[in-house]
């Protein structure tokens, strides 16, 4: 499966929530042209769930663009946002089983 499948898939999933929040969901070509060999069922839901954790906080910030972007950089893929940003303190809990900072 290609960045592209997986943009595609994401961007249909989120269409209207992205619409009715004013969020633009962007990708790059380096993004789209990354593949990967597997199921689709073990990736979809690990980008619907850093996309989604990105759409929440987008719309926590006072930042009044609102942005989610997916690139590619030196072989690294890339979920970017305009949200508040992730506090270094919280880095090493972020694959922590049910951890969270949404209220």
């Amino acid at each position: 499966m290609s960045g592209k499948d997986i943009f595609e898939y994401a961007n249909q999933f989120f269409a209207s929530s992205m619409v009715e929040n004013d969020i633009e969901f962007l990708v790059t070509a380096e993004f789209n042209k990354f593949s990967i060999y597997e199921e689709p069922s073990r990736v979809f839901p690990v980008f619907i769930n850093l996309i989604n954790n990105s759409r929440y906080w987008v719309n926590q910030s006072s930042n009044p663009e609102k942005k989610i972007l997916l690139d590619r950089v030196d072989e690294k893929i890339i979920i970017a946002d305009t949200g508040l940003g992730i506090d270094q303190d919280d880095v090493k809990f972020l694959f922590t089983l049910f951890f969270t900072k949404k209220i």
